[in-house]
């Protein structure tokens, strides 16, 4: 097959998906420990109020960004995925083009504008940040959104492997060097910008040419901002939902040690929860490409698929890595951060309720249903806006724990809801296949209440209580016949990226039905 020029099959795309997901697990599963140690390291040497101010820069300037940026590359994978499976490669090339002038002239200028005010860091410092944070990833901002155009997410997650090491290595070397919060930051930024490039190399030829030769940004397809602009407000609305965006409150209303006890408790959660996450990236763009090319009841077996496996992976995750990780926080962190045990073991239960529905927002994402989105997203963060407000003021950290799990639960209720009314699957069949997920909360809760109650010592009550929540999980899996079926085990299989296989195959032998 040219894949520059023909329309992609529908076995093409689930090849691509699914070793997507297979690369971008390896690249977690790399990276994660990484991200652990490197965390570990910046929330010593800073403290838990500098931690906070860390995240409350991370949290401001995400937030400013997605502002910026309208939605448009949200909009560009939606259409760029359909115009290349459909073999409109001219199409394709010249919303590349046009996209990439919109990020040189319209976003580039204003988060310079945002960091200026924000950021406080020596000159040079600060200069590195813009050019290397801002300029050059909004120079070649879009070749990685090319290649998840392309559905070959598998080279994303192999560059992503490598940036991470270079952000992670400027990090640790800022934090050691100049302990402050607002420099980490900016050498975060910087690091990412350096190698914002390397997306080109894999790139096909017509599509890197497409991206190094910026338009003007106008005369976008009909729909582009119809879809664009609803889709950026969800997904800023959804990022202040289910991201760390409580830490804004926390700072206007409580004390600098609740931000930082609640931002290590998301950070630590979101870390547990990457090998899952792993799901839905290479999911949206294929999803975007398989509803251009195939009829209604794929979509309804790729849905069903998509949720058993997500709500799988993050039921073991959950059952394994929620409790034993809330077991290490004061041994690996230290005691002023043995606040936020309790809280990581919540929140981690939230992010497992997450992930397992995150194939619904792709799905939704698919059928260009922005306003639906927009709807479900504004709805959950008046939940979180009210129960932030009122609570956090009372109690703290837990106020805003209570906060963001009431959104989101609220978010995924919805989601699940509509997106199994749009496909018109029962709702008790999409139930049972969301339900892994539940079990695998309470495995946690379950390894972590017993192995913290026996009198062991902290690394061997880790280890219990994974155990514990494994085995429970799987018992509970097993009781009520769920997890995934020998078909999904299959699609996998046959897939996967060879380096994946021999672990993939006894692992998922045992949540298979």
């Amino acid at each position: 097959m040219d894949e520059s020029t023909d329309q992609l099959s529908r076995s093409e795309l689930q090849r691509r998906a699914v070793q997507g997901v297979g690369w971008t697990v390896i690249h977690t599963v790399v990276s994660i420990p990484i991200a652990f140690v490197v965390n570990l390291i910046v929330a010593r040497i800073l403290g838990v109020v500098d931690y906070g101010r860390l995240a409350y820069l991370s949290v401001v300037m995400d937030v400013a960004g997605t502002i910026l940026s309208l939605g448009v590359g949200t909009a560009l994978v939606q259409f760029g995925s359909r115009f290349t499976a459909q073999g409109r490669r001219d199409e394709a090339r010249r919303l590349l083009s046009i996209s990439q002038g919109f990020s040189l002239v319209v976003v580039a200028p204003a988060i310079t504008i945002v960091i200026l005010v924000m950021v406080h860091v020596p000159p040079l410092l600060l200069g590195l940040a813009i050019v290397f944070g801002v300029v050059l990833p909004n120079l070649f901002g879009t070749a990685s959104t090319a290649l998840a155009m392309e559905n070959r997410t598998a080279a994303s997650a192999r560059n992503a492997m490598v940036q991470n090491i270079v952000v992670q290595l400027a990090v640790v070397t800022t934090v050691l060097t100049l302990r402050e919060a607002d420099s980490v930051w900016a050498a975060r930024v910087a690091a990412g910008g350096i190698i914002a490039g390397l997306a080109l190399i894999p790139l096909s030829p017509d599509f890197r040419r497409a991206v190094l030769r910026p338009r003007w940004p106008r005369r976008f397809p009909v729909g582009f901002w119809k879809f664009a602009i609803p889709s950026g407000l969800s997904t800023l609305i959804a990022q202040l939902v289910v991201t760390r965006s409580e830490v804004v409150f926390l700072n206007w209303l409580s004390t600098p040690e609740a931000v930082g006890i609640f931002a290590l408790a998301m950070g630590v959660a979101g870390n547990v929860f990457a090998p899952a996450q792993a799901i839905t990236g290479p999911l949206i763009p294929a999803l975007s490409s398989l509803k251009a090319t195939a009829d209604e009841n794929a979509m309804v077996k790729a849905f069903a698929r998509t949720v058993r496996a997500s709500s799988t992976v993050s039921a073991l995750i959950t059952a394994v890595g929620v409790p034993a990780i809330a077991v290490l926080i004061p041994l690996f962190y230290g005691a002023a951060f043995s606040a936020a045990v309790l809280p990581v073991l919540a929140l981690g239960c939230v992010g497992g309720f997450t992930v397992a529905a995150s194939p619904a927002w792709a799905f939704t994402l698919a059928r260009l249903s922005a306003r639906r989105l927009l709807t479900i997203n504004l709805v959950a963060l008046a939940v979180d806006v009210a129960l932030a407000w009122s609570l956090i003021i009372v109690l703290g950290t837990w106020g805003a724990v209570i906060a963001n799990g009431a959104s989101v639960s609220v978010r995924v209720v919805m989601l699940l809801y509509g997106e199994g009314r749009a496909l018109g699957i029962r709702h008790l069949d999409v139930a049972k296949m969301f339900a892994p997920v539940l079990v695998g909360m309470a495995g946690a809760w379950l390894g972590w209440g017993i192995a913290t109650a026996a009198p062991l010592g902290t690394l061997l009550a880790a280890v219990v209580a994974a155990a514990l929540g494994l085995g429970s999980c799987l018992l509970g899996l097993r009781a009520l016949s769920l997890g995934l079926g020998s078909s999904d085990t299959a699609a996998i299989m046959d897939a996967a990226p060879s380096p994946l296989r021999r672990v993939l195959r006894p692992m998922l032998a045992v949540v298979t039905r």
